[in-house]
């Protein structure tokens, strides 16, 4: 967020980033962000629940394949 005295730093922000980004010299592009916190409960909620399914989706991918013949 580039905060370089007291007048640049963010007091009151969300992201939500999926588990596998890596972060190296910079935090990744988040899937989701906003501030204030309470404006974007709801969209955090959605953000959420997309990665949640997502991981499930996958998982369940690759259960079902070990699983076929």
């Amino acid at each position: 967020m580039g905060e370089h005295d007291r007048p640049s730093v963010v007091w009151d922000y969300i992201a939500v980033y999926k588990p596998e980004q890596i972060w190296t010299d910079a935090p990744p592009q988040p899937e989701f962000k906003g501030r204030p916190v309470v404006r974007f409960i709801e969209g955090t909620r959605k953000a959420l629940e997309t990665i949640y399914s997502e991981m499930k989706n996958k998982a369940g991918a690759a259960v079902g394949g070990a699983l076929s013949p």
